[in-house]
């Protein structure tokens, strides 16, 4: 969700009129820090809990250069989107039609998994999927209107401003509120409900807007890894075959990671802002 190209990325982007490509450059360094992280918490606890843990044998110098000749043509899928984009040959959503129609060329003529049956199922699903989306958007695109239109939105706004007036309590108050959120919906619907109350308050704090944005994605990360619903969880579960509370009981240092991560964002935002600030995209 945090390395581009990220869906809620260009969301957020296009509810706050804020630049794709600054939001894409912002995500780089703190979702590398999230990966990090992560992967440290993993070590730490095959060495605490798993400490036997079957290592597999190591790849040769040849079975990694047929492993990555076999994956270059998938490898090139993020490539082109992001050099599209800045290189100005289209914007944010042409690149999505880019990308696809790319993966259809790989995946019917370079690796052939997709015959005419595959794709027909394929067009399926993405029409399903697109439909629920558009259906979860609509409606929380409702209330929001509702939330702004009543007053309901500014009175919401003003009590949070009233809790406090530091910027870095307000900011960890709202990240708060993200991570809650996205343990029960995705980033998509949280940033339609919510932005329209915090927008308000996110510049009463100073912190750039899309600084807060990739922190408010990185808040939905950590949320969908968490009971009691988190979202990420069951595609986990399918993945590797095992049931919820087998998942959930292992998840302590992942959600310890992640919130570290999101308090040294918190009070260091210069890991947010660094590479667009040396690129010249604030």
């Amino acid at each position: 969700m945090v390395i581009p190209p990220s869906i809620p990325f260009v969301i957020f982007a296009m509810l706050t009129g804020q630049s794709v490509g600054t939001m894409f450059m912002a995500g780089i360094i703190p979702g590398l820090l999230l990966g990090i992280l992560y992967s440290l918490s993993a070590l730490w606890y095959i060495n605490k809990y798993e400490p036997n843990i079957v290592v597999r044998e190591k790849a040769n110098s040849a079975e990694r250069m047929k492993t990555f000749k076999d994956a270059l043509w998938g490898i090139m899928t993020p490539v082109i989107i992001l050099g599209g984009i800045y290189s100005g040959l289209f914007t944010a959503t042409e690149a999505a039609g880019v990308a696809v129609v790319y993966s259809l060329f790989v995946g019917c003529f370079i690796y052939k998994t997709i015959d005419f049956k595959a794709f027909k199922k394929l067009f399926l699903d993405s029409t399903v999927s697109s439909g629920l989306i558009m259906f979860i958007m609509g409606s929380a695109g409702l209330f929001t209107w509702i939330l702004t239109t009543s007053g309901a939105a500014s009175l919401l706004s003003n009590a949070l401003l009233g809790i406090s007036d530091s910027p870095i309590v307000l900011t960890l108050i709202m990240q708060l509120i993200f991570m809650v959120a996205g343990c029960f919906v995705d980033s998509a619907s949280g940033f339609y409900l919510l932005l329209p109350i915090l927008m308000p308050v996110v510049l009463k704090t100073g912190y750039p807007i899309y600084a807060f944005g990739v922190l408010a994605t990185v808040n939905f990360a950590v949320g969908q890894i968490t009971p009691p619903v988190g979202s990420n969880l069951f595609v986990a579960c399918n993945i590797a075959k095992i049931s919820m509370s087998d998942l959930t009981s292992k998840l302590g240092p992942f959600l310890v990671a992640g919130i570290f991560a999101i308090l040294l964002m918190s009070f260091f935002p210069q890991i947010i802002t660094f590479l667009p600030t040396i690129l010249g995209l604030n």
